[in-house]
């Protein structure tokens, strides 16, 4: 573990100096240095990022369970990952801890599950959200999406100004399982 010291001063007055201290955790295993890593949930798999080749999937004992060759790759909510291919096309989909594909890379981006249901973006890069099929629950209509929490989940809508149709309007909203704005 490693702990960083910050002080923070200004010119004219250092009673403002404070001090933060950062808890940070390289992983090392099999001779290998990790620069990312999740906890391990479930149990059996956790992601990594190997220097040089991409992310993957560890055990407890350090053992790749799915190889590191993937540009993205999330921790596992609700037994799948969201894992991006490493091909052109860079899609996204979900594998399970074993590395089958239990949902097709299909998206241009994608988050992790949360209360059944996981933020993904179409080819069009409008976000929305599935299931555990892969199945649009909520149509893709949204700038971003982030996962639910407590049944409500944030999103982007850019609409267009009622005062000049030539400029847009972002505003973040909160949205019900239904799509619904709240």
């Amino acid at each position: 573990m490693l702990f960083l010291k910050i002080s923070a001063t200004s010119n004219s007055d250092t009673s403002n100096a404070g001090e933060l201290k950062l808890k940070f955790r390289c992983c090392l295993y099999s001779g290998f240095k990790y620069f990312a890593s999740s906890p391990f949930n479930p149990p059996k798999a956790r992601f990594v990022r190997k220097e040089n080749t991409g992310y993957g999937f560890i055990d407890r004992a350090g053992t790749e369970v799915i190889a590191f060759k993937f540009p993205d790759a999330s921790t596992f909510r609700e037994g799948v990952a969201s894992v991006q291919m490493n091909d052109t096309a860079g899609l996204y989909g979900f594998m399970d801890k074993y590395g089958k594909w239990v949902i097709a890379p299909k998206f241009t981006h994608a988050g992790s599950f949360s209360e059944s249901l996981a933020p993904a973006a179409n080819e069009k890069k409008w976000w929305g959200y599935i299931d555990h099929t892969g199945n649009w629950v909520i149509e893709p209509k949204f700038e971003s999406a982030l996962p639910f929490i407590n049944g409500i989940a944030k999103v982007v809508v850019k609409t267009k100004d009622p005062k000049n149709s030539k400029l847009f309007v972002v505003k973040e909203k909160s949205i019900d399982k239904r799509g619904k704005y709240l």
